[in-house]
This record gives structure tokens, C-alpha cells and sequence, in this order.
């Protein structure tokens, strides 16, 4: 009886750690979603230009999976690709962006490390 108690403690208990996991991943990808919205309504993006943002982050993303998968690349050789494609990244970022556009991202990615390092 006691055993059949102590496994019946354990397996609740696991469920429960189970579900916290999931509700944090959820509560983290609601968070990104409103991220972007605040973004692009604090940027002032136009449709053409967060589909085209949307696009062009979608491929950084697979092209970085693929980089950083790859074990046949040596890391410094790695972290050069990965620098490399993050020039690229932001020279195509500035493309799409009008200046006005612009300013206002560094000065908000500005505001970001300075929340990070002062919260």
C-alpha cells in the first residue's frame, strides 16, 4: 500500500512539472508574438515591408540552423559564416527600412541593452 501511494505521489508530481514546462513555452511564444507587434507598430511598418522583414528572417533563421549544424565546420570558421550572415542580415534589414526606420530601431535596440544591464 505504501509503494502503491509513494508511486502514485511520484507520477503526480511529474505530471504537474510536465505541464509547468509546457504553459512556460506557451507564455514565451505569446510573448514573442506581442514583441512583434509592438515593433512593427513602434516602427511604423507598412504590410510590404513586414512580409518582406518576415521573409527574410525566416531564411536567416534556416541558414543559421543549417551553419550551426554543420559539424564538418571547425568553430572559429563557424562563428565567421554565423558573423558573416549577420552583416548580411542587417545590410538587408537597413535595405527594406526607410532612415527614419532605422534610427528608430538602434535607438530602441539601445534602450533594450539598457534595460538588460539596468532592469
Amino acid at each position: 500500500m505504501k509503494i502503491f501511494v509513494l508511486s502514485l505521489f511520484i507520477l503526480i508530481c511529474m505530471s504537474d512539472s510536465l505541464n509547468a514546462q509546457v504553459k512556460r513555452d506557451t507564455v514565451h511564444y505569446h510573448s514573442s508574438v506581442q514583441q512583434k507587434k509592438k515593433l512593427k507598430e513602434e516602427l511604423g511598418l507598412d504590410k510590404k515591408q513586414a512580409k518582406a522583414l518576415k521573409a527574410m528572417n525566416k531564411a536567416y533563421r534556416q541558414k543559421a540552423f543549417v551553419i550551426k549544424s554543420d559539424s564538418t565546420i571547425a568553430s572559429d570558421e563557424r562563428r565567421e559564416q554565423l558573423r558573416n550572415l549577420n552583416r548580411e542580415k542587417k545590410q538587408r534589414t537597413d535595405s527594406i527600412l526607410t532612415p527614419q526606420q532605422r534610427d528608430k530601431l538602434k535607438s530602441l535596440q539601445k534602450e533594450k541593452q539598457l534595460n538588460k544591464l539596468f532592469p
